[in-house]
C-alpha cells in the first residue's frame, strides 16, 4: 500500500508543480530540472504556517484551485535555501 500511495503522491505533487510553475518544471532562479529536488517557495514566508496543516493539503488545494499560486514558484532545494536567507528569514551560523 505504501508503494502505491508513494507513487500516487508523486503524480499529484508534479501537477501541482506543473501548475506552480505555469507549465515549466524546473527552478526560477538556476534552472535545475531534477523533479525530485524541486519544492513550492512561498515568496511571502508564509509556508511553515501552510505546511503545519500538511503539504499534501497544499499540493490538494493547488490541484482543486483553491489555493491561488500568485505567491508560489518553482525552486531547487539549493535555491530555496539561498532565498530564505537572502530575504533573512534564516540566519547563518556565526564562525
Amino acid at each position: 500500500v505504501r508503494g502505491y500511495m508513494n507513487k500516487w503522491y508523486a503524480k499529484k505533487r508534479m501537477k501541482a508543480l506543473l501548475i506552480v510553475g505555469k507549465g515549466e518544471l524546473k527552478c526560477v532562479r538556476c534552472g535545475f530540472s531534477d523533479c525530485n529536488l524541486l519544492e513550492i517557495n512561498h515568496k511571502n514566508g508564509a509556508g511553515n504556517a501552510e505546511r503545519r496543516g500538511g503539504v499534501e493539503r497544499l499540493v490538494r488545494a493547488i490541484l482543486d484551485g483553491t489555493r491561488p499560486t500568485d505567491d508560489l514558484e518553482v525552486r531547487c532545494a539549493n535555491c530555496n535555501i539561498i532565498y530564505e536567507y537572502e530575504v533573512g528569514r534564516r540566519k547563518a551560523w556565526p564562525i
